[in-house]
């Protein structure tokens, strides 16, 4: 006979032994719900043509669950199968992050360590403030890889170097630590790091570090095409079927990785849930990979590439989705597990943008496309900026060279957005693909007057358009101030010239007071305008229209194939003439003024270089040397025409700029004012016409004594030739 506390010890055992069974069938019904989630979510994308992969859900290091999809090879109708590998992307980041916290736990390395400790080959000033914490979390201010160059010819980037050397002389988008980008360069940059410091190639580091005591026997950095279990890459077209692209990168320490759902879910287990790789008890870890306690994802994509990890800490589960198709199919089913697994819930599956797009296209054509679409974009609940699925519309398009309807795209893209640089630019792609050369041009000029420092996402070389005038707009008839806080700032600038090529701009600026006078040098170089020097003025400079000479006044430099040489003396009688400019004609005649006295009783005199050598200097008629302060000339190369600055009665404001033509005799005509259009009631002066005879420069002084640059349509000139005959 049991005693009362025998009965109440029957009583606890019993609710605990009822308890744990009730406990473990739910927890076997949530299994199940999880595990039928997992296969109407992948079941949904395999049946809109999207998704051909493997999938894997692991908790406590046990496979739960495991579904593959497609096929593994077309051609050969090899199916999927748990041991297929696939291409993990940018997931291979979280390998490179492994490896680089290897070294910095075993004191090789620090989070602190800069950029120059490496000798990468990084100017010094950009090495010197970027750090292995700045690259391993985005915030370095490094650019992307994926620039024209790359695009144009992914393969050709072979090895790290290559890749290092897109960007190693780029200026940073941002100073390092300020702001946040994604970048794949700053883990190139980190696998140059590993292999400097190492001496071993990363592949080694790899699989001596990461690979092999994980024995990941199934996973490697190269793809091996003739591997019994490598998937062939697909891309997901806009019409929802796949077509083959292959291996069209090289794989690196910022991505690649042939791999397999169980490799994989093997490497993230370890890392989170043991010490194989790395001291998971230490702050440098938590700080790497702590960032959110219960949760760590990772992702990669590319053409014919998707992949995507889940790991829930808290849950203890992993979620391993990798694919041979691509447009983060595999990021939207795991995503939607993830989901499941937390809330027992889901978003709905739907087509993917592009997609959806191009059923609109094809089944109510293009007026009605135009007109409609992104109102029926927005009802389907898509909110996803328009414009990316639109132009990744286009450029599949263009794959598949469907010129016609890529156009459309595109224009339709120019239609969403007229003031968009970037739409024009994929609208002039879609012309040079096609072969349209000339029409390529013309479009991305239109890029270029909304956004005249706009370069290419597509082309290196701007589809041959050439960025002249430090990427400005160009002006019209009425003068505006030339590039705005580039060369017009609050500083007094003056003096401005190109050489003939148009890529190379020389200016004055006066910063402070008259004591300090830069000569300021910015030069064209691929394809962007670049400060090159900041130098003590030797004089104001005018290059010469053969390009060969820089007067400097009295002085001058000649041009070399390394630069411009020293200053050079013109000698007597040029030497004891306050010179303040001189410029030249093609046929060698000089024309220059002087400061004069206090009056503005400077005249402008004229020589003709002989065998090498400035002829005595006259002095121009009164038709060029009337009224006050005659200054500043301007000899057109051909000699037609000279402009120069004068005061006359006759004038608009404190000083004018005026103009006279040669005449059929040889002499010269009546000085003609240039008009209000260009002179204003200040001091207009010290003009020129740029090389290739478009636009006039001149320096415009106001009433609060700062001088800027304007430039004009030189369209003037043959008008009041015309007008004036």
């Amino acid at each position: 006979m049991f005693s009362t506390n025998n009965k109440f010890c029957v009583l606890i055992v019993s609710f605990i032994f009822y308890s744990t069974i009730a406990e473990a069938n739910d927890k076997d019904e949530e299994l199940k719900n999880l595990i039928n989630a997992a296969n109407e979510i992948s079941s949904n994308y395999y049946d809109l043509g999207w998704f051909s992969g493997s999938i894997l859900i692991a908790k406590n290091n046990q496979t739960v669950f495991e579904r593959s999809l497609g096929l593994q090879n077309q051609e050969s109708k090899t199916a999927n199968q748990s041991a297929t590998r696939y291409n993990l992307g940018s997931i291979m980041k979280d390998f490179t992050r492994v490896l680089v916290l290897q070294h910095i736990q075993s004191k090789e390395l620090s989070l602190e360590s800069t950029l120059d400790e490496f000798e990468l080959g990084f100017p010094v000033e950009t090495a010197r403030k970027i750090t292995v914490e700045h690259l391993l979390t985005h915030r370095s201010g490094f650019a992307d890889i994926f620039n024209a160059e790359y695009r144009e010819n992914p393969l050709k980037f072979d090895s790290l170097q290559k890749k290092l050397n897109l960007l190693l002389k780029q200026p940073l988008l941002f100073e390092p630590g300020t702001d946040y980008r994604y970048t794949n360069y700053g883990y190139i940059v980190l696998g140059s790091i590993l292999e400097k410091i190492t001496q071993k190639s990363f592949s080694q580091l790899l699989r001596e570090r990461i690979l092999s005591p994980l024995e990941l026997v199934h996973s490697t950095l190269d793809p091996n095409q003739t591997h019994s279990m490598q998937s062939t890459r697909y891309t997901y077209l806009y019409d929802n079927s796949l077509k083959e692209v292959g291996v069209t990168e090289h794989p690196g320490p910022d991505g690649g990785l042939e791999s397999t759902t169980s490799d994989v879910q093997t490497f993230y287990h370890s890392l989170f849930h043991s010490k194989k790789l790395l001291n998971t008890d230490s702050p440098i870890f938590k700080q790497v990979f702590g960032s959110q306690e219960d949760h760590w994802g990772s992702y990669g994509g590319g053409l014919g590439i998707s992949a995507a990890v889940e790991v829930d800490l808290k849950n203890n589960v992993e979620i391993i989705v990798l694919a041979n198709t691509d447009n983060l199919v595999a990021e939207r089913i795991s995503g939607r597990i993830l989901n499941y697994l937390r809330e027992k819930t889901y978003q709905p599956v739907k087509p993917r943008a592009q997609n959806l797009a191009y059923s609109y296209y094809k089944k109510f054509g293009k007026e009605k496309f135009f007109s409609n679409f992104k109102a029926h974009y927005q009802e389907q609940g898509y909110q996803q900026f328009i414009g990316r699925p639109i132009n990744d519309l286009g450029m599949q398009l263009i794959k598949t060279q469907s010129w016609s309807e890529a156009l459309d795209v595109f224009n339709y893209l120019v239609h969403l957005f007229p003031k968009a640089p970037q739409a024009y630019d994929s609208l002039a792609y879609g012309y040079f693909k096609q072969g349209k050369f000339e029409k390529a041009k013309a479009t991305f000029l239109t890029a270029l007057n909304i956004s005249p420092d706009f370069k290419s996402d597509y082309s290196s070389n701007n589809y041959g358009v050439e960025n002249y005038y430090l990427g400005q707009r160009p002006p019209g008839n009425t003068p505006i101030v030339f590039a705005p806080g580039i060369v017009t700032t609050d500083n007094y600038t003056y003096g401005p010239t190109f050489t003939p090529s148009m890529k190379e701009f020389h200016f004055l600026r006066i910063k402070g007071d008259n004591d300090h006078i830069e000569h300021v040098t910015y030069r064209y170089n691929d394809f962007r305008w670049e400060l090159e020097s900041e130098s003590k003025r030797s004089g104001q400079p005018m290059i010469s229209p053969s390009g060969t000479t820089m007067h400097l006044g009295s002085r001058y430099r000649d041009k070399q194939d390394n630069g411009w040489s020293d200053v050079k003396e013109h000698g007597l009688p040029f030497s004891e003439i306050s010179i303040m400019r001189m410029t030249s004609s093609l046929n060698g005649l000089h024309v220059f003024d002087e400061i004069g006295s206090a009056k503005g009783d400077g005249k402008i005199r004229y020589s003709q270089l002989n065998k090498g050598t400035l002829d005595a200097p006259n002095v121009f008629g009164k038709e060029i040397n009337a009224g006050t302060f005659n200054a500043h000339p301007f000899i057109a190369p051909d000699e037609t025409y000279m402009i120069w600055d004068s005061r006359r009665e006759s004038g608009f404001g404190h000083s004018d700029l005026y103009i006279s033509f040669r005449q059929a005799d040889g002499s010269w005509g009546k000085a003609i004012n240039m008009g209000d259009d260009i002179n204003s009631e200040g001091w207009d002066a010290a003009a020129s016409v740029t090389p290739d005879g478009k636009y006039i420069f001149f320096h415009r002084l106001n009433d609060s004594g700062n001088a800027n640059i304007y430039w004009v349509k030189a369209d003037i000139i043959e008008q009041l030739k015309a007008s004036n005959k």
